[in-house]
């Protein structure tokens, strides 16, 4: 039976592989995994000196569910002439440190001896490159993400200052002109000569004047997305069950036709909010559920227990967000209407913020649009009370 080191040293070009290698060179035994040589390389990664790793099998040098795998490398050795392994596997060293290693099995023949020459190099610091590479892309992603962040809220700032100031200006100036044009409707009103069609005409322009003032209000909250709030004990329920008469006229889906409002109103405890603000919020998403579904369908608006507060969920039945409408749909001055200015949803998530709560869209299971709002049992303390 040839030596070991016959095989591998009988040519001068494979003994100067063998013992100039940077990579760690063991001749073993497949039946039993003893080592039967071991080039320098060899000793100087493992810490073993040579006469030490020819007493010892290769899973001596292998660490936890990599003595498997190696054995099964070098059971391959019957049946195959070569294996190449890019799994990595743990190696110890002497002093117990473990480095990061690749395997190679070839097959050594010769008469009718049968080895295994397991190449094992070290990757430790290519292995710990690749981790801190890895960390510095994720540093870098997290930076120019924080940066995008920052000039988005930046620009959206500058957007609400500049419309505040053009908003506040002109609700100044409209409720100036609609004053008089209520005060002398109502006092046409009260003239007991007043013919019935002009009656009805002059009652036509009280309520479209009242509700251009009203308009002008919400212009004035969508100004100013710090308004006072009014914190006070709030029924969720009994302020839901208002929302099918105060949104008749905002319930209308694109076409024109009207699309109904059902409640499903589960028990849940008052909580501590400013229901005219919630009111408006509310109001706003029925309108935009509406114009979202089809005539004749319905918007559902749920009321339900949460983790530590209540949730309301608006779900409409038409034909969802894109995920970049939902991306951006909450910024500022951002809309898919051809007639809207896109602040109602980014008003309510600030209100919503000040009060404690949140507002959250995606995509209903059903279909369609789920805006999901959240309001703690009591408003945080940063809430203005009155």
């Amino acid at each position: 039976m040839p030596h070991s080191s016959d095989i591998v040293h009988s040519s001068d070009f494979g003994r100067a592989v063998f013992e100039e290698s940077n990579d760690a060179i063991l001749i073993v035994r497949p039946s039993d995994l003893r080592i039967l040589d071991a080039n320098p390389t060899a000793s100087r990664i493992t810490g073993w000196e040579r006469r030490h790793l020819l007493e010892m099998t290769i899973d001596h040098l292998l660490v936890g569910r990599d003595l498997d795998s190696v054995q099964r490398l070098a059971e391959t050795c019957r049946i195959t002439s070569f294996f190449h392994s890019d799994e990595q596997y743990t190696m110890r060293r002497r002093d117990l440190a473990d480095l990061a290693v690749n395997v190679t099995v070839s097959r050594l023949h010769q008469d009718d001896v049968i080895l295994a020459l397991v190449v094992i190099r070290d990757v430790t610091d290519r292995k710990r490159l690749e981790t801190e590479l890895q960390a510095a892309h994720a540093e870098v992603r997290q930076a120019l993400e924080k940066l995008e962040q920052s000039q988005a809220q930046i620009i959206a700032n500058a957007k609400m200052r500049l419309f505040a100031q053009i908003a506040g200006g002109m609700a100044h100036d409209l409720n100036n002109i609609l004053t008089p044009v209520v005060s002398f409707s109502d006092l046409l009103q009260r003239r007991n000569d007043l013919p019935d069609e002009a009656r009805e005409w002059t009652a036509m322009i009280v309520a479209a004047a009242r509700d251009a003032k009203i308009l002008i209000q919400r212009i004035r909250a969508m100004a100013d997305p710090h308004p006072r709030l009014k914190v006070e004990s709030v029924d969720l329920a009994g302020l839901l069950l208002q929302m099918p008469g105060l949104t008749i006229g905002q319930r209308v889906a694109a076409d024109g036709g009207i699309v109904e409002l059902d409640l499903q109103l589960g028990d849940v405890p008052a909580v501590k909010t400013d229901a005219a603000e919630l009111r408006r919020i509310l109001i706003n998403l029925i309108a935009n559920a509406a114009e979202a579904s089809p005539t004749a369908s319905r918007v559902l608006m749920t009321l339900q227990p949460a983790t530590d507060g209540v949730q309301i969920e608006v779900i409409d039945q038409g034909n969802g967000m894109s995920d970049e409408v939902l991306a951006k749909c909450r910024e500022p001055f951002y809309t898919t209407k051809e007639r809207g200015i896109g602040l109602g949803l980014s008003i309510s998530t600030q209100i919503l913020a000040g009060l404690g709560g949140q507002l959250e869209l995606e995509r209903s299971p059903q279909r369609g649009t789920m805006v999901r709002v959240y309001l703690p049992l009591a408003a945080i303390d940063s809430t203005t009370s009155e």
